[in-house]
Formats: C-alpha cells, structure tokens, sequence
C-alpha cells in the first residue's frame, strides 16, 4: 500500500492496486464506487464480478462529487486487512459527510488505539458512539445532538381543552430546520399562542419552541420569529383598543376608544397620527372634526384617502392592510382571521357565497333569487371598487354643491322665528300707523 503524505489527500483507498482487468471493469461502471465490491469478491473472475454488479447496481452506492477520502497515519494496523474502510472510523471523516449524504459519523482515531477493555468488557470505541435517528423529513440518519424535537409539554398550559396534542416527538435536522424556520418569517402560520414553529409532521399539533431554535438556526432568523411570535402573542389577546403604528408596526393598547383619545403617540418611532383618520397629528386638529381639518387642509388628500380606503382592505383582528392581486374572494390573514373581499364581512366561510351564480352577475350589488346572497367567490374585485370609488367622487361633488349653497344664503333672517319676529313688527307697525291715522 502507497503511503501519501500527511499535507496531500488521497484517492479511493484500497489495500492492493487493481489490476488491469478490475481497471477495465472500473471503466464500464464509472459512476458506481466499486471499491467494496473489488474488497469482498476480488477472487472472482472478471465476468462473474461484472454480473454481480449487474445484479446488485441498485445496491451499490454512487461517486460523490470530489469523493476524496482522507488518509490518517494512525491506521496503519489496518494496511493488512483486505476489506473496505470503516465507516465509524476518523474524526476527520466528518469533512466528508457532504460526499457521503451524512451518513458517515466521524469518531476521533486516538480514542481507539491502545486502550484497554472497559470493566464492563465493552471497547472504548463501542461506548463513544453516538445514537443516531432519522429526520422525519429528509430521512438521513444524524446524531441525536445534532437533531431538533418538537415538543408537546409546552403546549399543556396554554391550549384548550379541544385540542388534540400528539404524544409523539418527531426529529428534525439541522439543514431542514432551517429551511423551516426562513418560510416561518415570512408568511407561513406559527405554533397556537405564538411559542415557536408549527411541527413538519402531519396531524402533529406540537410546536418547536423558539428555545429549541436557537440552537441550530441563526440569530437573525431567531430575531425574526421572536418578532413574528410576540406580534402574534399580541394578536390573540384580544385587546379591544389596541392600535399600530402606521410607520414602525408597533402594537399598543391605548385603553380608550378613538373619539375619546384621537391621538396615537408611538413610543418606539415617536409618531403622532390621528386615530380617525390616519392623519400626521398637529395642534390644528385638537378640538376640531376630521372633516373639518381635512377641509382646511385639502379636499384633494380627502378624497385620495377615501379612495385608497376602497381598494386597500384591513383586517378586523390585527389591523394589518392589504390588497388581493389573484384567488378568490374569501381572504385568510396570516392571523386567522376571515375576509370577505366584496361585502368586507369578517369572520366568513365558503357558506358566506352564493352557489348558484357563478360569472352571470356583472353589476353590483346584486341580491341572487334563490338564496338571497350577494356575494360570489370568483367574481372580479375590480367592478366591486370601480363602482365605490364612483361613489365616493359623487358623494365628494354633492358634499362641496351643498357647501356653496350654505355659504350663498344670508347669515341673518333666513330662519323661521327671525321670519315669524319680522311679520310681528310690520302688525305692529301697521296697528300704529292705523291709530295715528284715527286721532288725527
């Protein structure tokens, strides 16, 4: 056997070179590692090795990519052995577990040469292996360490009566882990009560806790799902005043209704904004109607809010807006909460739609003669907000005709007691005028 330097890496290693006729067999199968195959029927002739890996091709493992395998001086006591290496063998063997599709757990060598038996008759190396499952998603086998388990104690206290935890504990890797936690960032539903991530296995109700997490996903996807958790946390609290910032998101419970305190004060971003009417919050507006401060800022801004209010929606729950680009009209917020996208009715199902009319109603609103609903689940939004957006100009010109027409009467005598004061003082008049006429 070749020995190779400890600075340079080594090919496939074998006891013995192979000769020309295992070269030519090598040639006909480039894609298999034959080195075991080679190890264990080597005695056998070349057709009857060649039929062998015919029979068994699905058994025989593929070449990794840049499959070199390291050589370790230390175990030179097996040059003499005609069989394959061993696949516990090597702590650096871990830098392999990408070629070997982690199915190669690495032990430090130093711990298996010249040590005595234990008292209980065991070798070291038997004691020093670690226990290994299976990730229930991708299947490969890592170590216990190296796995995440969902958890369904931390869910005792916190859930209803109703809910059916699974008393099993599934296994998750590092790699796979991940991947689920960067989907939980953006939009996919957390664990009930905002305690982590939901479990990758199906009809498994138990969460992956954010403790668990930190362990083998980064810290800026941790930050994140804490994020995501404590807005959820929030959410389902059910707070009756609760208000967010238009600017930072910031969640607070003011405690009052928005007649009774208008202005919100974040204290995080220091933002001050009406509660009515989403407007930048200035002196000018303490004591005075929205209407009446929107008019003297500009009727144009009124109008583009009014209008914007008809196409963007909000949810009921956690006041989060949003706008429906495709799919049909019944919207689930990443909350829970439902949304009818043409009536705005919250808190829906698919019962909420009429069944009987599918693309024949063009106008809206319209009430359907055999169940009475006026709402369809595949008919277009864009008619539903053209026609309010409509509206709403025409409601925005009568509303300034009827202003003019205000300014245009006179400030004085145009009432009914100033008109009934008037006809009393010209009787009057007349009576004096009629007695001065008498005497006279």
């Amino acid at each position: 056997m070749k020995e190779t330097n400890s600075n340079e890496s080594a090919d496939i290693c074998i006891t013995d070179q192979p000769d020309n006729e295992r070269r030519e067999i090598a040639e006909l199968f480039p894609n298999m590692d034959l080195t075991e195959v080679f190890a264990e029927y080597g005695h056998l002739s070349s057709e009857a090795i060649i039929g062998l890996i015919l029979e068994k091709r699905h058994q025989i493992p593929l070449k990794g990519r840049n499959c070199h395998r390291l050589m370790l001086k230390a175990c030179s006591f097996f040059v003499g052995l005609s069989v394959w290496w061993p696949r516990w063998l090597g702590g650096r063997v871990r830098k392999l577990l990408s070629s070997f599709g982690a199915r190669v757990t690495g032990i430090p060598i130093d711990s298996l040469l010249e040590q005595p038996e234990t008292e209980s008759g065991d070798h070291p190396r038997r004691q020093s292996v670690k226990e290994c499952m299976e990730c229930s998603v991708c299947w490969e086998t890592t170590t216990v360490d190296e796995l995440c388990f969902c958890d369904g104690t931390t869910m005792t206290a916190t859930s209803s009566s109703s809910a059916k935890l699974s008393t099993e504990t599934h296994a998750f890797c590092r790699l796979c882990l991940e991947r689920h936690a960067r989907a939980a960032v953006e939009e996919m539903p957390l664990a009930k009560g905002g305690l982590g991530l939901r479990c990758m296995a199906a009809d498994c109700n138990n969460p992956i806790t954010l403790q668990e997490l930190q362990v083998f996903v980064p810290s800026s996807t941790v930050k994140k799902l804490e994020e995501r958790c404590a807005e959820l946390s929030v959410v389902q609290a059910n707070l009756k005043f609760m208000e967010r910032c238009r600017s930072c998101n910031c969640a607070v419970e003011l405690g009052a209704s928005p007649n009774v305190l208008m202005v919100f004060n974040c204290p995080d971003c220091r933002l001050k904004f009406c509660r009515l009417c989403d407007e930048p919050w200035q002196d000018e507006h303490k004591g005075v109607s929205c209407e009446q401060f929107a008019k003297k800022q500009n009727r144009e801004r009124l109008l583009e809010k009014r209008l914007s209010e008809a196409v963007v929606h909000c949810c009921a729950k956690c006041k989060m807006s949003f706008v429906k680009h495709d799919g049909c009209n019944k919207v689930t917020c990443p909350c829970g909460a439902t949304h009818c996208y043409i009536c705005r009715q919250n808190n829906i199902t698919y019962a909420h739609f009429c069944a009987c009319l599918q693309e024949k109603a063009t106008k809206h609103p319209f009430k359907c003669a055999k169940c009475g609903k006026s709402c369809l689940l595949w008919q277009s939004s864009v008619t539903v907000e053209k026609q309010q957006m409509d509206n709403i100009r025409k409601e925005m010109v009568e509303e300034e005709k009827r202003e003019k027409a205000k300014q245009k009467r006179p400030t004085t005598g145009n009432t009914p007691n100033a008109n009934k004061k008037k006809l009393a003082d010209e009787k009057k008049k007349a009576v004096h005028r009629w007695l001065k006429n008498r005497n006279a």
